[in-house]
């Protein structure tokens, strides 16, 4: 016998769409991302609203406009706690301090000029059969077409995306 399916969250989806319904689908999601921004957890707020976490984050990531809503809230939350470290640093009365933090900012901020620069090389070397057995499995809408060259290096032409794959192979992606 196949057991009852249970909604555990029902009860909150009920409260949301309360809320949805009293605040309307623009005031709500901003008042979230305003609690947020005040240093208050996502989760805090769903307590405040008296909705399980699950239920605001289904919704809030069901549709691409308020992800990308929630995402600026959590930079403004990142530029008040950076802004907040700023002010710690400043008021200390360790010149060290104000000076490694004012690095470590510049370096975040203007990672091209005060960053740490890291250069990674990878050299990597792939058999012939092996790169064009793993093109076959391009996902759907990819095509790919091939021939070796006589002067020992192959060319794999699919049209779009060139890459160069360093063993004289070019690889070009259509989709």
């Amino acid at each position: 016998m196949p057991r009852p399916k249970i909604d555990k969250y029902a009860e909150g989806r009920e409260v949301f769409e309360t809320l949805l319904e009293a605040y309307g689908e623009e005031e709500l999601p901003q008042f979230i991302n305003y609690r947020v921004m005040d240093k208050v957890t996502l989760e805090k707020v769903c307590d405040e609203l008296t909705v399980p976490y699950p239920v605001v984050w289904e919704w809030m990531s069901d549709e691409m406009s308020r992800l990308q809503a929630y995402e600026k809230a959590l930079k403004g939350l990142s530029d008040t706690i950076v802004h907040g470290m700023i002010e710690i640093a400043e008021s200390s009365g360790d010149a060290k301090v104000r000076l490694d933090a004012a690095k470590w900012l510049a370096s975040r901020w203007d990672r091209s000029r005060f960053g740490e620069n890291v250069k990674v090389e990878v050299n990597h070397s792939i058999g012939l059969i092996s790169l064009l057995s793993s093109l076959k499995d391009l996902p759907d809408g990819n095509t790919v077409e091939g021939e070796v060259l006589e002067d020992n290096s192959a060319d794999v032409v699919l049209l779009e995306d060139t890459q160069d794959v360093g063993i004289g192979l070019e690889v070009k992606v259509e989709k």
